[in-house]
């Protein structure tokens, strides 16, 4: 995905992806498409809090088993998606000046928000993170929904 323009299909892969995380129990606090202009390429973030709880390598590799289940076609793979952490700085940053939840969306282009330059990004869902006690379950829950479903489809 080297263009510059977000297509209708990644942004329907976009939200159909966010959905199936949703649906398997990830429920991240943030999902949406930022343009990586050091790359010139798309990528997929994807925040949760429960990748400091259970760490990204058990997030990831149940996402992996979502993209062995679901097909999102060339619109969006595994390799676009990116796990962060609400703690990370940018996102700490954007959680004062960005809020979308619900079915609304929100694009932004050519921005400097806090000091974060955003040249385009299309933001399905920005919020604060939820109470830690309920991350590591939550996790858990997503990881063997996501392996369950891979196993079953092979």
């Amino acid at each position: 995905m080297a263009e510059k323009h977000l297509s209708d299909g990644m942004i329907e892969a976009g939200a159909s992806f966010l959905s199936k995380l949703d649906e398997f129990g990830l429920s991240p606090e943030s999902a949406g498409w930022l343009y990586d202009t050091a790359r010139s390429d798309w990528r997929y973030l994807v925040a949760s809090a429960a990748i400091d709880v259970v760490g990204r390598r058990k997030i990831y590799g149940a996402i992996i088993d979502l993209f062995e289940v679901f097909d999102f076609g060339d619109d969006l793979t595994s390799m676009d998606v990116h796990l962060v952490s609400p703690r990370e700085q940018w996102y700490v940053i954007m959680r004062g000046a960005v809020s979308v939840s619900g079915a609304s969306r929100a694009r932004i282009r050519r921005s400097n928000l806090n000091g974060i330059h955003i040249e385009d990004a299309l933001v399905y869902r920005f919020f604060a993170p939820p109470a830690a006690a309920k991350l590591e379950r939550q996790a858990n829950m997503f990881a063997k929904k996501a392996h369950k479903a891979a196993e079953l489809a092979s």
